[in-house]
């Protein structure tokens, strides 16, 4: 077992709102906020809910106190004491709590304490489950997860959730997510262990053994099979809530007594190698490999890697759920000025040193009309934007130009046609020209102080003119005849100005600043 020093505070990124059983749990659980205790915390999967804890449960809560007696072929011995000074000796399964402890499951909190009246957070139960099992080496095997709101260096217990996902244990929710920070439900808690012991083979039966799940219910088999090996009995009153999360000290138990009756079967669910399918949107599929994860859009697809730089662009836009959706060829590379791509069912993904990661809808009629005029090997060279579009036309800015396109004119070089306040027209242009952050606070403040952004500003004494109070104002006409009345002719002429002599917006600024004037 591992012992990390303390766990970062994420945002909760579970799904919120009743949602259909389809994949992982009947009812996504509501976003959990985190606060990180004071001090040190010494397993990072007991970073507590920012929530209150629910009441304390009772005897015959989730798993009865009265629990079928353990096989006479475990020799397994339940420690009488525990170590954490809120689980006293008498308390409510503070044996089971003890024998997770021994186990090196958990260690609880830097405080001493386990907060057995938690709920478990889907991200701890990943780790619980991993370690339960023997803590499987996994390692770094993956640039990208399954789930989208797990990233590598970022999630905690990013390898135990991936594990979770490739041993088939988990499956995530209909859009691609885990809800890392969500708590686990008691019904999906039940799909948890039936998978964990390698899906036995069970026939629910036609009568429900609770009065709250019936049959055609999500998960009503694997909550069936849950009851009839005495893991859980329900509560007094008949029922097994399976929309309750399950908390911590439920969760003890229910280990304690898997551990009893069986022994994780995970091998046999989804081993190294072998094409999962179903667990994906879309029809996705995915493979574990020594390298990592790679995905396909289906069985009869061939799974291929994504990573580096188009790996990321593909994470960012939303991976299957992108207008990308799977790769279907590996990336190549080799091309004009040492670029590579990548093709997915919906479009390529470029990358060039100069040009970063783009990608090109290589049905549209902008795709088109590049490779007409050579692709990236031509005087357009490579995207540098995604493809934007608005009600009257759509358009994608290339190294060497822009392509618009148009119902009425087709596809064609062009000037996009920008819209909003001077300052938001400045903002799109000089993102477009790749001066975003600090670049566009220099133009921003270069310009708020030569004109106020105005258009129309015209110095009597000097003949500057317009946003850029280009001297004289004449020199804009280069842009367009419009330049005296039209923003964006005016900002386009002063970005190129300021390219063309500084280099950059700061260095144009830190001259203003220096002289008075650039």
């Amino acid at each position: 077992m591992f012992v990390r020093s303390a766990r970062r505070a994420l945002s909760g990124l579970a799904a919120s709102g009743l949602m259909a059983a389809v994949v992982f749990g009947s009812v996504p659980a509501q976003a959990v906020s985190e606060t990180v205790p004071s001090g040190v915390v010494t397993v990072p999967l007991e970073v507590p809910a920012a929530a209150a804890a629910p009441a304390a449960i009772s005897p015959a809560a989730s798993v009865p106190a009265s629990a079928p007696a353990p096989a006479t072929s475990v020799a397994h011995v339940l420690p009488t004491a525990g170590p954490f000074v809120d689980v006293p000796e008498g308390r409510t399964f503070a044996n089971e709590i003890a024998w997770l402890s021994n186990s090196g499951i958990t260690r609880g909190w830097s405080d001493g304490t386990f907060r057995p009246n938690e709920p478990v957070l889907r991200d701890a139960m990943a780790a619980f489950l991993h370690r339960f099992a023997g803590s499987p080496q996994w390692g770094s095997h993956a640039s990208l997860s399954v789930f989208h709101d797990v990233i590598p260096g970022q999630t905690v217990f990013y390898p135990e959730i991936t594990w979770l996902s490739a041993t088939g244990i988990t499956r995530g929710w209909p859009d691609g997510s885990f809800g890392p920070l969500g708590a686990v439900n008691r019904d999906q808690m039940a799909a948890f262990l039936y998978r964990l012991a390698g899906s036995p083979a069970f026939s629910a039966p036609a009568q429900s053994a609770f009065r709250d799940v019936s049959p055609g219910q999500a998960f009503y088999r694997q909550i069936s099979w849950l009851a009839s090996t005495g893991i859980s009995q329900g509560w007094d009153d008949g029922t097994f809530r399976p929309l309750q999360p399950v908390t911590r000290a439920e969760m003890a138990a229910f280990l304690y007594r898997f551990n009893e009756r069986f022994t994780p079967n995970v091998s046999a669910i989804a081993p190294a190698n072998n094409l999962v399918c179903g667990a994906l949107p879309h029809g996705g599929c995915f493979q574990v490999l020594d390298r990592g994860l790679a995905y396909s859009s289906g069985p009869g697809a061939a799974p291929q890697f994504v990573q580096g730089a188009i790996g990321n662009r593909w994470n960012e836009a939303g991976r299957w759920n992108s207008t990308f959706r799977y790769p279907t060829r590996p990336e190549n590379c080799g091309l004009a000025a040492g670029g590579c791509v990548q093709s997915f069912q919906g479009g390529d993904i470029y990358w060039s040193p100069s040009s970063g990661a783009h990608g090109i809808d290589r049905n549209s009629a902008i795709a088109h009309f590049w490779r007409g005029q050579g692709s990236e090997g031509g005087a357009l060279g490579y995207p540098v934007g995604p493809e934007s579009c608005s009600a009257s036309q759509c358009d994608q800015q290339f190294q060497g130009g822009r392509i618009v396109w148009t119902a009425d004119g087709g596809a064609r070089l062009g000037q996009r046609i920008y819209s909003g306040t001077n300052v938001e027209i400045g903002q799109a242009m000089a993102a477009d020209h790749g001066w975003t952050g600090n670049q566009w606070t220099c133009l921003h403040s270069l310009w708020q102080r030569e004109s106020r952004w105005n258009h129309l500003a015209a110095n009597p004494r000097s003949s500057a003119y317009g946003i850029p109070q280009a001297l004289p104002g004449s020199k804009m006409s280069t842009h367009g005849a419009d330049w005296r009345t039209n923003p964006q002719t005016q900002i386009a002429w002063g970005i190129d100005y300021i390219q063309e002599r500084y280099g950059s917006a700061c260095a144009a600024w830190n001259s203003s600043q220096t002289r008075g004037w650039y």
